[in-house]
């Protein structure tokens, strides 16, 4: 009990129960969002702060921008995504998937040419900025993995694949056989013929 309410009145309490009305599920997700805020808030605020006294006030500031970027385009991901898959893959939903998408990297690329050629920010900064959210997925991953109890392991260490396999399995299932066509069509038929042969 005393774990939980410590939980509950932690620091970034607020910040999780928000993101969870916001879509977000998953706490181990809501957790790495919660740092990477907290990373972004603190950068931004201190770099602008700094940045009129000492240079490298600019750079945390742009480092803090880079790291704001990639949240913003993997929040954005995450709360559509799981929304299709509920609903169910159709073709305008995987046109909305991709639109959507290429319309965020468009903008992306255009904030990024202003901020390296305009505004001559600091590409070592973006660039660090940018990886922050997936140093803080990696850290998350292995986080949850070594909370796995022993008894829960999926998969034998001598076959790595089957843990790919697992992996992808939701993504490739939901996918209706009316869309399976052209690449994946082909394929199919051709395994299907191969198996029959060797029968």
């Amino acid at each position: 009990m005393q774990a939980k309410s410590d939980r509950n009145n932690g620091p970034f309490h607020w910040l999780e129960k928000r993101l969870w009305r916001s879509g977000v599920q998953d706490p181990t997700i809501r957790e790495i969002l919660c740092w990477q805020i907290s990373v972004i808030a603190l950068s931004l605020l201190f770099g602008a702060v700094l940045w009129p006294f000492h240079p490298a006030g600019a750079w945390i500031f742009w480092f803090g921008f880079g790291a704001l970027l990639s949240a913003w385009n993997f929040f954005a991901l995450i709360k559509f995504v799981p929304k299709v898959i509920s609903a169910g893959w159709s073709k305008s939903s995987l046109f909305a998937l991709l639109l959507r998408t290429n319309m965020r990297l468009l903008f992306t690329g255009i904030l990024l040419y202003m901020v390296l050629v305009w505004f001559k920010g600091s590409i070592s900064a973006v660039l660090l900025g940018l990886a922050v959210l997936l140093v803080g997925m990696t850290a998350g991953g292995l986080k949850k993995a070594l909370k796995k109890p022993v008894g829960q392991a999926t998969e034998s260490p001598r076959k790595p694949h089957l843990c790919f396999i697992r992996f992808l399995q939701p993504i490739i299932e939901p996918i209706p056989v009316g869309m399976k066509t052209g690449v994946f069509a082909t394929l199919g038929d051709a395994s299907f013929r191969t198996h029959r042969t060797r029968k």
